[in-house]
């Protein structure tokens, strides 16, 4: 059951209980009548309203939180695949100059913070002069697969 359906049930008790008092005249204790009750029923209704609104916030903000780590996680993809592909299928490392193993090593830091230590030594591990193609394959089907295991919304 969800939190929003689990709302709307108590309000629509809430709402019940008040009904029925005012309807079929439930005895009161002496000096109450059913607007006290309809007062006391208030501050629970705020207090399950606010705690509504705070579920819900915490849901958007996770979704958010989840949504930007992905963008991130993708900007690095991209990023590590524009670089890695520069330096194989016939391009020259010496085009990149001598920094070819300090970019990797900076990709390889990034990728053990956003996708996990794991990849991260999968990183590090390839050869730091390129590679020669594969047949145009991006990344051994390895490496592929722990990068795009990481990169669907749902973790």
């Amino acid at each position: 059951m969800t939190a929003n359906r689990m709302f709307c049930g108590l309000l629509l008790l809430s709402a019940i209980l008040v009904a029925v008092a005012a309807v079929h005249s439930v005895r009161l204790p002496e000096g109450k009548n059913w607007i006290d009750l309809v007062q006391a029923m208030g501050t629970p209704s705020v207090a399950l309203l606010a705690a509504h609104f705070t579920w819900k916030n915490y849901q958007l903000t996770r979704a958010k939180r989840q949504d930007e780590l992905f963008d991130r996680r993708w900007k690095l993809y991209c990023e590590f695949k524009n670089f890695w592909l520069s330096t194989g299928d016939g391009a020259q490392v010496g085009e990149l100059g001598d920094a070819p193993m300090e970019i990797l090593s900076q990709y390889v830091e990034e990728a053990e913070v956003l996708f996990g230590s794991d990849v991260g030594a999968a990183v590090g591990r390839l050869p730091e002069d390129g590679h020669s193609g594969g047949g145009g394959r991006f990344l051994e089907p390895e490496l592929a697969e722990l990068f795009t295991s990481r990169m669907r919304l749902e973790q």
